[in-house]
């Protein structure tokens, strides 16, 4: 329908592309996900000069569309330019720190453990300074935070590093604890609102 209304290359039907890759994804319909996919990169290629937050969700998707796959190369070097691109255009930010971790959990199936610990590290610290600049997202990032203090818990267990692994884990249920309070908090005020507009 977008591409009828807007034309065959348009940056709409390219975040279209990338709609429809996702729910094939979800469908388990990968060579599908992968083939839409590297349509709206080729599609943002034609259509933006320079570096832009768009290609970087298009490496995203590539990348983890590869990775479930289990081409795991090739998924490595599509995360990679996602890191890249978001460090570039965003510094800071959730979708950095989540193109950390997605590499991360890559290179730990591939046993790379020690790479994997690190990237997390990274992602922790990326999503540490973004919540300074979003305070409004405080909540869903601490949801995130603390499944990432999760995983690196585990990470550092595979290294042996037990007591790094317990003061992750340690951070992750201080994360949780948070944010649960966040959303009782929030659910206080909105019942605080209603009996006030009753």
């Amino acid at each position: 329908m977008r591409k009828r209304l807007l034309g065959a290359e348009h940056l709409e039907v390219a975040r279209s592309l990338d709609c429809l890759s996702y729910v094939l994804r979800g469908e388990q319909r990968l060579p599908e996900a992968e083939t839409t996919a590297r349509e709206a990169l080729a599609m943002r290629k034609k259509l933006l000069v320079g570096e832009h937050p768009d290609f970087a969700r298009s490496f995203s998707a590539i990348g983890d569309i590869l990775a479930d796959q289990g081409k795991a190369a090739e998924a490595e070097t599509f995360m990679r330019q996602a890191i890249a691109t978001h460090s570039k255009l965003r510094g800071e930010s959730r979708l950095l720190s989540s193109s950390y971790m997605a590499l991360a959990s890559l290179l730990r199936q591939a046993n790379r453990n020690e790479e994997s610990a690190e990237l997390a590290r990274k992602a922790i610290a990326a999503l540490d300074r973004a919540l300074a600049d979003f305070p409004a997202e405080r909540q869903q990032a601490l949801l995130t935070q603390a499944h990432n203090y999760r995983l690196l818990g585990s990470y550092l267990e595979s290294l042996r590093d037990f007591s790094g692994a317990r003061a992750a884990f340690d951070s992750s249920s201080r994360f949780f604890t948070q944010c649960a309070e966040k959303a009782a908090d929030g659910a206080k005020a909105d019942r605080k609102s209603t009996r006030l507009n009753s």
